[in-house]
Order: C-alpha cells, then structure tokens, then sequence
C-alpha cells in the first residue's frame, strides 16, 4: 500500500511540475511588445519652399514639425542652419536652435523670420534647416528643409506692360534655340472683381507672325506667381500640318517676377485638328 501511495504520490508532482513548466513557457516563449522609439520630422510632402519678405507685414515662415509618437514627458528638438548663398543667421533672419514639445503634444510649427532690409533687387538665399538633436531623434529622409528666401515686390501691370527687349527660347531640356527678340505685354488690366489677377496680350509670341497671344498673370498667392495662355490658335502652321494652337504647358509652370519685371512661359505647340501636342514644354523667356 505504501508502494502504491508513494508512486501516487511522485505522479502528482510530475504533473505539477509539468504544468508548471508549460505555464512559465507560455511566458517565455511569447514575443515581446516592442516599442519603436520616437522620432522628430518635419511635415512637408515637398523640401523647398519659397519664402518672400515684405517690407512692411512680413509674417514668420511656420515650419510644421511633428513626433512620431506621444510622449508622456517634454522632448526637446534641435536644429541648425546652413546657407550655401550666405545668409547669416541674425543678418537675413532669426530663428530658435530648439523647440520644446510639451508632454502630450505631437506638432508644432519652427518659425523662421526673415529680414527684409539686406534683400536687395535680386537677391536670393538658400537656407537649410536640418533637425539634428535632442532628447529625440530625426526620422531619416525627413529632417531637412530648404527655404529659398527673397524680396517680395508689389505687381505694378503699369511696370509689366510694354516692350521685352530679350525674348530668347530654349528647348525643354533647356538648351538655347532662338534669340533675342523683342516681344510686347499690351492691354494688361486688372480681372473685373479680382485685384490680384490680370489679363491682357503677348505681341510677336514666337517671333514668326503669331496672332497676338491672350494670357492672364495671377498674384493671389506670394509664393506662386503664375502665366496662364488658354489654348489659343497662333494663325501659324508648321510641316503641312493643319493650324497650330498654342497653351501653357501643365507640367512646368510658367511665371513672372515684378521684382526684375521678367516672364518665363513653357507652352505647348498644339496640332489644332487632333488636339495632340507636337511641342512641349518649350520654354520662352521674356525680359
């Protein structure tokens, strides 16, 4: 009988034991939560961005700037700046070295602030702003931005009217086709309604007879000064094909500047009949 308990007696805690060892593996064995550390960014789906100074109103450049997860303490961010063009920071512009995310927080803006005074005609500034350190990392391709930095001049249509002395064309791989030439904005009067739009007349477009070109420059934004020519025909046909249209092109942008009272149009050349371009993105600059 005491053999019998004894066996007993050792099969319980075999059995013990075994259960033991198969709830401590489904502890071990399972993976652990991991999780990722946190990272700062900046919020940009584009890395350059146009910054214009105004003379009077010029308002800080907000640079949204984000973590990639919450925190339960304060993270600090910090940054440098580099200028391949020279802008001197305190000269061209003020900006903080570090932002402090409170605990909680996930977003918030870098504000650079620049200087209008030292931005003569021409002048244009590259600056980098990078995130380099901290309590928190940078998450890799998505550290940096550029600022291009640049007077804003107020559009004057008495000032863009009248003759450009230095029309020249080039291909749309950027290579000089034609010029210079004289070319003429005429009738340039404000959009009825709007005070930021404009429309009027490009004279001797081409430089070969052209009907005179309908066009509209719009200011509404500082950052994105545009040219539109709807699709237009030119009077003109070229190789024995029929008449030929013409239109800014929807690929690259087309533009002026007040500052140095230039446009740069990249039109298509358009067979009128099938409404395929037979020339894209040929670019002209007028000045």
């Amino acid at each position: 009988m005491k053999r019998y308990f004894k066996l007993g007696f050792i099969a319980a805690i075999i059995l013990v034991g075994m259960s033991s060892c198969k709830k401590n593996n489904l502890v071990v064995d399972k993976d652990p939560v991991v999780t990722p550390p946190p990272f700062a960014e900046f919020l940009y789906s584009t890395f350059a961005k146009s910054y214009y100074l105004k003379a009077v109103g010029t308002t800080p450049f907000a640079i949204p700037v984000g973590m990639t997860s919450v925190g339960s303490v304060d993270r600090t961010i910090q940054f440098s700046y580099t200028s391949p063009t020279g802008a001197v920071m305190g000269t061209h512009f003020n900006a903080p070295s570090s932002l402090i995310l409170k605990a909680g927080m996930v977003l918030d803006s870098l504000k650079v602030t620049g200087i209008y005074a030292p931005y003569s005609m021409g002048r244009v500034d590259s600056v980098k702003v990078k995130i380099t350190s901290g309590s928190v990392g940078a998450f890799a391709g998505k550290d940096s931005v550029w600022l291009v930095m640049q007077r804003y001049c107020d559009v004057v249509l008495g000032d863009l009217s009248g003759d450009y002395l230095q029309t020249n064309e080039y291909n749309s791989a950027g290579a000089f086709q034609y010029g210079p030439y004289t070319t003429s904005l005429t009738n340039l009067v404000l959009v009825p309604g709007s005070t930021t739009k404009a429309s009027g007349k490009i004279v001797n477009l081409y430089d070969d007879g052209w009907n005179d070109i309908n066009c509209e420059i719009d200011w509404t934004s500082a950052s994105n000064f545009k040219v539109t020519i709807p699709l237009q025909a030119t009077g003109k046909a070229y190789g024995g094909a029929p008449a030929t249209s013409v239109r800014t092109s929807a690929t690259r942008a087309s533009t002026f500047s007040s500052c140095d009272r230039s446009i740069v149009l990249n039109i298509d050349l358009v067979n009128a009949a099938t409404g395929a371009a037979t020339t894209a993105n040929y670019r002209i600059d007028l000045k």
